[in-house]
């Protein structure tokens, strides 16, 4: 199935105890996508770093 580019994400990290989720007020704007990630993105990183 794959990832799917939508506005909203719900993220389980059973490991960390932790839920992420997002929605997005960008709609039809092309930076909307990027944005999440990026911020997913920290969130990940973060962790790994931890």
């Amino acid at each position: 199935m794959g990832i799917r580019k939508w506005g909203n994400h719900l993220v389980v990290v059973p490991e960390e105890n932790m839920v992420v989720a997002m929605t997005s007020g960008a709609y039809g704007n092309g930076y909307a996508h990027a944005r999440a990630y990026f911020i997913l993105g920290k969130i990940f990183q973060a962790l790994k770093e931890k």
